[in-house]
C-alpha cells in the first residue's frame, strides 16, 4: 500500500512538472515576440530619423543661406527666433518616447537648454516669445488635456500654467509688444489672454481659426 502511495505521489509530481513546461514556452515566446517588436520599432526609428534629422540654418529673404549650421542633428519642429535674434526656441521630437519638447538653442554656441519634459505620448507646440526676451509661452498636451505655460528661457525657475482648455485644438500664435496679452485660436473663436488677470477675451473671427487682425 505505502509503495502505492508513493508511486502516485511521484506520478503527480511528474504531471505537474509537466504541465509547466508549456507555460514556460509561452512565457518565453511572449518575451520573444515583444523583442522582436521593440527591434522592429527601433529600426524604424532609426531610419525615420536619418531621412528627418536636421541641423539648423539662417536664409535671408532671397533663399540665400546665411551662416553655418548650428545645432545637433534632430528632428525640429516648430522654431522660432527670440527678439534679440540670439536664440531659437524650438520643439525637437523623440522618436523613441513618441514626445516633443521645448529646447533653447543659442544661435552663436549652439548650446541647448531644456524646458520641458513630457511623458511618454505626449508634446508641446505653439512657443511664442515674451517681448523682452525673457520667457516664453507654448501649449503643452498632459494626459489628454491643452493647457497654455510659460516658464523663463533660463529654465531656472518652474513653468506656471496660465490657461486649462476645456475644449480642443489649440494654437497659440503672439505675444503682444506691452507683454500684456497672449493671442490664441481654440475651438471657439479667437481669443486674447491676459496672464496678469487670468481672462479671456475674443478679439475676432467666427471660426476656430479664421482669419483675424491684431491692432
Amino acid at each position: 500500500m505505502k509503495t502505492a502511495v508513493r508511486t502516485g505521489v511521484v506520478f503527480a509530481i511528474a504531471l505537474l512538472v509537466g504541465a509547466s513546461r508549456p507555460a514556460t514556452g509561452q512565457e518565453l515566446s511572449a518575451e520573444a515576440k515583444a523583442k522582436e517588436q521593440a527591434e522592429a520599432r527601433a529600426k524604424r526609428n532609426a531610419l525615420a530619423f536619418e531621412n528627418n534629422a536636421t541641423n539648423l540654418v539662417f536664409y535671408d529673404r532671397a533663399g540665400k543661406r546665411v551662416g553655418a549650421p548650428f545645432g545637433e542633428r534632430a528632428i525640429y519642429g516648430e522654431t522660432v527666433l527670440s527678439p534679440d535674434k540670439s536664440r531659437v526656441a524650438v520643439v525637437i521630437q523623440d522618436l523613441p518616447n513618441e514626445t516633443a519638447d521645448l529646447f533653447v538653442l543659442d544661435v552663436g554656441t549652439g548650446a541647448k537648454t531644456r524646458l520641458t519634459t513630457s511623458p511618454r505620448t505626449e508634446f508641446v507646440i505653439a512657443p511664442v516669445w515674451s517681448p523682452d526676451g525673457s520667457r516664453i509661452a507654448y501649449v503643452q498636451i498632459r494626459k489628454g488635456q491643452e493647457a497654455i505655460y510659460v516658464r523663463d528661457a533660463n529654465a531656472q525657475k518652474p513653468e506656471e500654467m496660465l490657461y486649462k482648455n476645456p475644449g480642443a485644438f489649440m494654437n497659440l500664435s503672439d505675444w503682444s509688444s506691452d507683454g500684456k496679452f497672449l493671442t490664441f485660436a481654440i475651438s471657439r473663436p479667437m481669443a486674447a489672454f491676459c496672464p496678469t488677470q487670468s481672462s479671456i477675451r475674443r478679439i475676432a473671427g467666427t471660426s476656430s481659426y479664421g482669419p483675424w487682425i491684431r491692432q
